[in-house]
């Protein structure tokens, strides 16, 4: 028999049967993707222009706001933000800074605060491997000016002392829970919130400062994609293909026996056309 008869033999068993080859997942990373947030508080949300190596790249930026992901070339990139509408040839930003991306990865690049009204732009590497079945993955991210915080997810503790621009990263059952952010040591929220996780998705919780030192803002970004792929595919009509007791074996005893008949054919004409 030859090697794409065996081959359809073992195909077409499989899709009788309802099993198929899982599908290769690539999950390694091979552009630089990239979301901006916008964390700094101030008057009217601080409107701001954002820069990229010299060249306008986001237009009234306020806070709260995060940009779509965008690709960029591999490198080091000059990132200055002006008060929007200024011009940058003749005044200094309000934050300059050189980021290193030349690594493949998917990152969140985050304008926050770091100690009362000192600026800073950091840079995260969002985990999209793949989560197992009926899971999410959930970040943390500490991007406030507060000292310390502590993180609990339906009144269970998830983390402690968590410092600003710290992180914490846990995989969980899908669903909804109420998350909440309190003073490191402390009782009363600073911030409290429902957060869905779905099945399958990266889904990232920014804190953010507010020109209250008792609030806090949250920020949410979630990027789908990271499921698992699944190795078993159910076919069939009527519950058949979910049914253990369905008798499935007669319909693939069947497509054997034609496929090895057809391919005993071809061998047999094969064998006269050598004679």
């Amino acid at each position: 028999m030859s090697r794409r008869w065996a081959n359809a033999l073992v195909i077409g068993v499989l899709m009788v049967i309802g099993v198929a080859p899982a599908a290769a997942q690539d999950s390694e990373p091979t552009e630089v993707v990239v979301t901006a947030l916008h964390a700094i508080p101030g008057d009217n949300d601080f409107p701001a222009d954002v820069y990229i190596n010299g060249e306008l790249a986001i237009e009234g930026f306020t806070k709260m706001m995060k940009s779509d992901p965008f690709v960029i070339e591999p490198g080091e990139l000059l990132i200055e933000i002006f008060p929007s509408g200024a011009d940058p040839t003749e005044g200094d930003p309000a934050l300059s800074q050189v980021v290193d991306l030349t690594d493949p990865g998917n990152f969140a690049m985050v304008a926050q605060l770091v100690g009362p009204g000192t600026p800073v732009l950091s840079l995260y590497l969002n985990d999209i491997s793949p989560v197992a079945m009926g899971q999410g993955r959930f970040v943390f991210r500490q991007t406030s000016a507060v000292d310390s915080v502590d993180i609990l997810a339906d009144g269970e503790i998830v983390a402690t002392g968590l410092a600003t621009s710290d992180e914490v990263t846990v995989t969980l059952p899908a669903g909804t829970f109420e998350l909440t952010v309190v003073p490191a040591g402390g009782t009363e929220p600073l911030v409290t919130s429902d957060v869905e996780l779905v099945e399958g998705e990266l889904t990232v919780v920014y804190a953010i400062s507010t020109q209250s030192e008792d609030a806090l803002d949250l920020a949410v970004q979630t990027i789908a994609g990271i499921e698992t792929a699944p190795a078993v595919i159910e076919t069939g009509t009527g519950g058949l293909a979910a049914d253990p007791s369905a008798t499935w074996w007669p319909a693939a005893l069947a497509v054997l026996l034609a496929v090895v008949a057809a391919g005993g054919g071809l061998v047999s004409h094969a064998r006269k056309d050598r004679l």
